[in-house]
């Protein structure tokens, strides 16, 4: 697999493998990527003003707290989902021709961060209709804030992507997991509203840690502190390792449960 991430042959598959999906999605529609620009924005707008009024929290403060997490959020578990059907969905493929697995699970997670960044352009372009003069030029720094973020996806989605052939119950496990910790992460509740004597069991959830950089980013409007980057990096190292781990263990016979 390491070898593999060096050769240029194995990215242009997954570029073109990402083209043709993309190209596929897109059919028949008639505003195409667009969507992934609409949608978020509409979405943002209605969740923000709801949870305004009944949190009563600034709507200012709300709709900041969402541009930051909810794509993150969005693209995770859409990662995830997909992943998990990666390599099932592709098992003519697989069965026919000898070729590497994680070009499929990689192509399908480009495709979603295509969408991830078209959502932060979303958000981007939100923020500055709304509160352009209370904006502070930091926020263009979210595509490096995020890189653990991303990386950490794209580990656990390929360690999914091995293990579900294996376990056909990972779908399902994904979509009650993600349903529960959804409302472990300050998205569509601000930060500030936990007690202060509760935040130390936030600092125990990885997920927290990997999308409270942005919210620092869009909230504060300030770069996060350097502890706020080492617990994310540290997350992103051990979803590395274990995911790599997964793979040597399952990838082998993997082909023999698709």
């Amino acid at each position: 697999m390491i070898r593999l991430l060096f050769s240029s042959i194995y990215w242009r598959s997954i570029l073109i493998l990402t083209k043709a999906s993309l190209i596929r999605m897109n059919k028949n529609s008639i505003l195409g990527s667009l969507w992934a620009l609409i949608q978020p924005f509409v979405h943002m707008c209605v969740i923000s003003y709801i949870f305004s009024v009944l949190l009563k929290q600034s709507n200012e403060t709300m709709v900041k707290n969402l541009a930051a997490g909810l794509p993150l959020w969005n693209f995770l578990s859409t990662s995830l989902n997909a992943s998990s059907m990666s390599l099932i969905s592709r098992d003519n493929i697989l069965k026919r021709y000898r070729t590497s697995k994680t070009m499929f699970i990689i192509s399908d997670i480009a495709i979603n961060l295509f969408t991830l960044g078209c959502s932060i352009l979303a958000m981007y372009l939100l923020l500055i209709i709304f509160y352009f003069k209370s904006l502070s030029i930091i926020i263009l720094l979210a595509p490096i804030v995020i890189i653990p973020f991303i990386i950490s996806v794209l580990s656990v989605s390929i360690a999914i992507g091995f293990l579900t052939p294996y376990i056909r119950d990972i779908p399902q496990i994904i979509n009650l997991a993600l349903s529960t910790l959804y409302w472990s992460v300050p998205i569509v509740y601000p930060y500030t509203i936990i007690p202060e004597s509760k935040r130390f069991i936030f600092e125990l959830n990885p997920l927290f840690l990997l999308i409270r950089p942005m919210q620092v980013l869009f909230v504060e409007q300030r770069f996060p502190d350097m502890m706020h980057m080492i617990k994310a990096s540290l997350v992103m190292i051990v979803s590395i390792i274990v995911s790599y781990f997964i793979y040597r263990l399952l990838s082998r016979n993997v082909i023999y449960y698709v």
